[in-house]
């Protein structure tokens, strides 16, 4: 198929939002002729590569419009941070400059493991603690890990 003036209209204007049926009929052809278009590869192939031409303008568009506002946006966070009448809307001020720096607050989880032991075994830990006795030659100022039983729960 070698496509035409007519062809690169319909995608145009498919690509613009208009509807088949408005398109035909603003073209001169049948609904079904633009559908048989839109089957064929080499219509495909221009269509696609239309379609990201226009999506790279628009991706131009946007991005110029952000690199224009980022600085007044930024300028607006300050001015809340070091302004604002509530605290709440200057620490949320604060907060939003930390992250958009890539300072990301941690979350911290701290796990708690409960253990039970024996009153034998516990009053045996207690007495070594209280005696510092030498073991072996060593002497006991501290115990860094007991043996523990889970109790039933």
């Amino acid at each position: 198929m070698v496509l035409t003036a007519k062809h690169y209209a319909a995608m145009r204007a498919l690509l613009e939002g208009e509807p088949i049926l408005a398109t035909a009929r603003k073209l001169g052809i049948t609904q079904q002729t633009l559908y048989l278009w839109r089957r064929e590869p080499t219509f495909q192939d221009a269509f696609d590569k239309m379609r990201n031409a226009m999506a790279e303008q628009v991706t131009s568009i946007i991005q110029g419009r952000l690199a224009q506002e980022a600085e007044p946006a930024l300028n607006r966070i300050v001015y809340l941070r070091d302004n604002a009448r509530l605290e709440k809307v200057s620490l949320d001020a604060s907060r939003d400059l930390l992250d958009r720096a890539g300072f990301k607050a941690i979350d911290v989880v701290h796990e708690v493991h409960e253990h039970v032991l024996s009153p034998e075994f516990a009053e045996l830990i207690r007495g070594v603690l209280r005696e510092k006795e030498t073991v072996d030659g060593t002497v006991i100022d501290c115990v860094t890990q007991l043996p523990e039983r889970t109790s039933p729960q």
